[in-house]
């Protein structure tokens, strides 16, 4: 939903002059969309998010997820998060997507229906909200199921498709692409769109043959493949797939962290905050807050849920094409596989015994040499 306050003449004679004295017409509605975007995630529970292909990706660190629900339970995690610094970093066009299920004001826990209920609500709060930049925040209730449209209430299956049906009937953004008709917060974001979707000129690989329809293709490009040196391990030679990855191998491998928080109550250490936040919830205050509906059991979050729900189904999809052995999620397809590879990708740092689960890699280390998972060497999966 796309709230479109109108205010009166004075105050539009009045922005326009500020703009005239200030400079840039856009560069001060994204100062002015990120400043009211950060008083509405200070205030209340309503949740950022973006898009990559039909997948969520989190607002705070990227990551990307199939289901709503399990981006919600990740960007709760980033609850303590600098908000302000990472509206400052990641707004950066006249366009922001916000999930506004389960809406709640973090002042009074009021809960609230609509987004232009929480404004006129902060208000009364005595909140500051610039309202001629509402117009570039689009509203969704985001679903595992089908998702509906806030407007007409028609529903998707997916929400690419949902936010095409947004731009095209409801005509709610200002700068609309000629050749498709899709509708943006900001003429650069059309231009964008016109140079990925409607190409009419090509750009090549600074350092291959390879040519890409959009600029920013070629530089994920370039990154990805001919950069190898900021991805290549220091220490082992082994090139990882990006930098996080390679900082993740540092940590696994070699014992390196780049950053690290350690938990007050057992010895694990973690390269973010919100992760150790989330282990403490999930082991040591041993939080479950989500029930399966047919046998009663609890869990930590929706993922653990929906594996759990695999037991109550006799389908098992995922057919072994070795031995025709049937599973019914995925990664028990993927872990069986390695048996009949020799795939043992977990070793034992005392005894350089190796196993394909990591199951087997703790059992081992705790029946033979009386030890934890501190001495187990788990194999970096880039």
């Amino acid at each position: 939903m796309v709230l479109q306050i109108s205010s009166n003449n004075d105050a539009k004679k009045s922005y326009k002059r500020h703009i005239k004295v200030t400079g840039s017409s856009t560069e001060n509605e994204k100062i002015m969309l990120r400043e009211t975007l950060n008083t509405i995630l200070e205030n209340s529970t309503a949740m950022p998010f973006r898009r990559y292909g039909n997948k969520y990706r989190c607002f705070y660190c990227n990551t990307s997820f199939s289901e709503a629900t399990n981006l919600r339970d990740h960007t709760a995690e980033h609850e303590n998060v600098n908000k302000s610094k990472c509206v400052k970093k990641n707004v950066t066009q006249l366009l922001v997507k916000l999930d506004i299920i389960g809406l709640q004001c973090k002042i009074c826990y009021q809960s609230i229906n609509e987004f232009d209920d929480l404004i006129s609500h902060l208000g009364e709060h005595n909140m500051i909200l610039n309202k001629s930049v509402l117009q570039y925040i689009i509203c969704f209730k985001l679903s595992d199921g089908d998702i509906k449209c806030l407007f007409c209430n028609e529903t998707f299956a997916f929400f690419g498709p949902l936010l095409l049906h947004t731009h095209r009937k409801h005509k709610c953004r200002e700068f609309i692409c000629e050749t498709c008709g899709i509708g943006f917060g900001s003429k650069g974001a059309v231009d964008r769109h016109s140079q990925s979707v409607h190409p009419t000129s090509t750009y090549q690989c600074r350092y291959c043959e390879k040519k890409f329809f959009a600029v920013h293709r070629r530089d994920n490009h370039e990154k990805r493949i001919h950069n190898v040196h900021e991805r290549k391990c220091h220490i082992c030679g082994d090139v990882l797939g990006s930098i996080y990855k390679k900082d993740t191998h540092l940590a696994i491998a070699h014992n390196i962290w780049s950053s690290e928080f350690k938990c007050d109550i057992c010895p694990k250490k973690f390269r973010y905050k919100h992760l150790l936040l989330s282990h403490n919830r999930r082991i040591h205050l041993k939080e479950k807050k989500i029930v399966c509906d047919v046998c009663g059991d609890r869990f930590f979050d929706h993922r653990l849920l929906k594996l759990h729900m695999a037991r109550h189904s006799d389908l098992k999809p995922f057919e072994c094409g070795t031995c025709q052995k049937r599973f019914p999620r995925k990664c028990g397809l993927v872990i069986h596989t390695r048996i009949h590879t020799n795939d043992r990708r977990y070793k034992c740092k005392l005894c350089e015994k190796a196993f394909v689960q990591f199951a087997s890699l703790k059992l081992h280390t705790k029946t033979h040499h009386n030890s934890n998972s501190n001495y187990v060497n788990k194999k970096n999966k880039d």
